[in-house]
């Protein structure tokens, strides 16, 4: 029963998102006939005779159907947006770090609805994001919005990996937003005890299911052996 509501949830997520890029798809074919039509109108201005009158009044009539496409595509990005983050599950979270990368992190709901999302991770949904999806979290991290960066901490304290590792270390030294924010740098000492821990049982899910379960304290006596030899790696790396 859990897979058939999970299953159903991606699929109605993905239907959204693929009428999201339909309607941004016409919508840029919707531009490209307004700047056309524009260009046809004053080519035919600079003309004084009947045909070019005729042809202006056409153009007049493509630009506005143009226009009217544009605003009612635009309205379709919205709804669809609006239906991807009313799901409130965080199987739209892959999907909802996209649109913010497309939007360039502009839409404030996108956003709210990531942080949102981000703390309700648990250690089962370890391969819910893809690789891309997990570097549009490690690029945030780098930002200055410390509410953004406090919840991808709390995510990836679930489900954060090898890959995360030099992010969330960076913040548990003070680099970045918690170079000034105590409760940020707390919140990558954190996470780095359970991403370790991971890191040193090698990813079996036995072993991963025993870590993520187990209490901070013992994480941290656990990883403790390994985590010279971490940080040592990730400092030889470049900034």
């Amino acid at each position: 029963m859990k897979y058939t509501k999970h299953n159903n949830s991606s699929q109605s997520i993905e239907t959204k998102i693929e009428a999201r890029h339909k309607a941004r798809e016409a919508q840029v074919v919707s531009l490209k006939f307004l700047g056309f039509s524009i260009l046809v109108l004053f080519c035919s201005l600079a003309k004084n005779t009947m045909s070019a009158y005729v042809v202006g009044t056409i153009a007049v009539c493509t630009g506005i159907s143009a226009a009217l496409s544009y605003a009612y595509q635009g309205r379709e990005i919205r709804t669809a947006t609006d239906q991807i983050i009313a799901c409130d599950e965080v199987f739209a979270l892959g999907a909802l770090l996209e649109l913010s990368d497309i939007d360039g992190g502009t839409d404030r709901s996108i956003k709210e609805a990531i942080i949102n999302l981000l703390p309700k991770l648990q250690f089962k949904h370890i391969n819910l994001l893809n690789s891309d999806q997990k570097e549009l979290l490690h690029l945030k991290l780098i930002g200055k919005d410390t509410r953004m960066v406090i919840a991808i901490l709390a995510g990836l304290e679930q489900i954060g990996g090898r890959s995360s590792h030099s992010f969330v270390h960076k913040l548990s030294i003070g680099k970045w937003s918690a170079e000034e924010n105590h409760e940020v740098r707390e919140s990558a000492k954190k996470g780095l005890i359970k991403i370790q821990a991971r890191m040193k049982h090698g990813g079996s899910p036995k072993t991963l299911l025993r870590a993520s379960a187990a209490p901070d304290s013992e994480l941290l006596r656990s990883s403790s052996s390994s985590s010279d030899d971490i940080n040592s790696n990730e400092l030889l790396r470049p900034e």
